[in-house]
């Protein structure tokens, strides 16, 4: 009974947490409102603890100045992306509160396993409305551990429709996102990808980061859905008075926290529709974890509702840049020792039972590979 009582406290404080830096975030908007052109590091982290800055305060100025656009270029874009990284702190603060007070409960819920074959289908729940795979960009042996997710999809849902949704993937879209113009044939995906990439003069595995696991999909018979609308994109990232924007601009606004969140609630509009159009389907959304992630500003699971699952598939080094906490964490030695023995061991931990707690840590399962 404490532990049920426990998890419910962990929600109710994890709300009023947020409403209270919510408050500080107002005042900063105020502020800024009246004239200030750009929130400073110092006012943004004003609100952070002592004990956090000195435990965090790397990685929390990073962010702070990895989340810059030009007040000149982006006057209320930068406005905009200043209070969502006020806000992104002071949510980590609070998660980070939380999670020290509840960690001995925390821990008993989480179960570690050493596989040479991750069992997703005694994994995955068979009730799920939206499956999200998330990822870290850019490193083969995770894509690898993905495409053998996608490949034994049809096998854990026999007998349902299943749609991957993939970011970086052009959309197919100002198409009302009917089923029937999905990408849903290997030949027709590659030219889509193809064109894009000519327009961009660029490789398709540049637009594509992760093509082996669209291409697994299709080859699977699962159709695709793009989900990156490469015109809307453009025209946020132009500054205004300009045709087009400069390559860093642009990149510098989609990758931004205020690029994040247009992009994660154009996901989140494509998801939904393909859920009304399909209602007893499974949606797949594949992409980079900082998107999909319970515990992220703006996540897209927030967004789109419903029954939804989290997997995190990532390589040890990477464990703390999707979620600092996760630096509080060390397996026991025979855990550690079975991963260790073989470079192809995966190690996957999830929990034992639904929890809150996936709401602080951001996924259900968590899928470690080797680099």
């Amino acid at each position: 009974m404490k532990k049920r009582v426990g998890m419910a406290v962990l929600v109710l404080l994890l709300a009023c947490s947020w409403a209270q830096a919510q408050k500080n975030v107002i005042k900063l908007g105020q502020n800024v409102s009246r004239g200030v052109a750009r929130a400073t590091e110092q006012q943004i982290l004003k609100s952070v603890p002592a004990r956090t800055l000195t435990l965090y305060g790397p990685e929390l100025r990073a962010l702070v100045a990895s989340n810059r656009l030009s007040a000149s270029s982006f006057p209320k874009l930068s406005r905009r992306n200043d209070l969502l990284t006020h806000q992104a702190v002071n949510l980590f603060v609070a998660q980070e509160k939380l999670f020290l007070e509840q960690a001995p409960l925390l821990v008993e819920k989480i179960e570690s396993r050493v596989y040479n074959r991750v069992p997703y289908a005694e994994l995955l729940p068979k009730d799920a409305e939206v499956l999200y795979i998330g990822e870290i960009h850019g490193v083969p042996r995770v894509q690898q551990e993905i495409v053998t997710l996608v490949k034994s999809l049809r096998t854990v849902y026999p007998g349902r429709n299943i749609y991957l949704a993939a970011e970086g993937v052009p959309a197919a879209f100002d198409l009302d996102y009917s089923t029937d113009d999905l990408i849903h044939t290997q030949e027709v995906l590659q030219e889509r990808l193809r064109e894009a990439a000519d327009l961009a003069d660029m490789e398709i595995s540049e637009i594509v980061a992760s093509s082996s696991v669209v291409i697994a999909a299709v080859e699977a018979g699962i159709p695709v859905l793009g989900l990156e609308s490469e015109g809307a994109l453009c025209r946020l990232a132009t500054p205004k008075g300009r045709k087009m924007p400069t390559e860093e601009e642009y990149e510098q606004v989609v990758t931004s926290l205020v690029g994040m969140e247009f992009r994660n609630r154009g996901f989140a509009k494509g998801i939904k529709v393909l859920r009304e159009a399909d209602p007893e389907a499974l949606i797949v959304v594949y992409g980079g974890i900082d998107h999909l992630a319970y515990h992220q500003l703006s996540s897209v699971p927030a967004l789109v509702g419903g029954k939804s699952f989290v997997v995190q598939v990532t390589v040890p080094a990477a464990l703390a840049e999707s979620n600092l906490l996760f630096r509080h964490f060390k397996e026991p030695e025979d855990i550690r020792r079975a991963f260790k023995a073989s470079p192809d061991a995966k190690l996957a931990e999830y929990w034992k039972e639904p929890t809150s707690f996936n709401q602080l840590l951001g996924n259900d399962l968590t899928v470690i590979v080797h680099e």
